[in-house]
């Protein structure tokens, strides 16, 4: 929660960013314990690009 004196806003956001669908577009996998979180499937991203 954030005041700027009148007014409070609340926010929230996921804990795995993994967890929101379509995080890594429809040819990706996703693993928030790496860096970058998404990596492409391997023969699938060789065929698109």
């Amino acid at each position: 929660m954030v005041s700027d004196g009148k007014n409070w806003r609340l926010g929230s956001e996921a804990r795995n960013p993994c967890s929101l669908y379509g995080t890594c577009g429809p040819f990706g996998t996703c693993n928030p314990s790496e860096s970058p979180i998404c990596k492409c499937l391997k023969r699938v991203c060789t065929q698109v690009s």
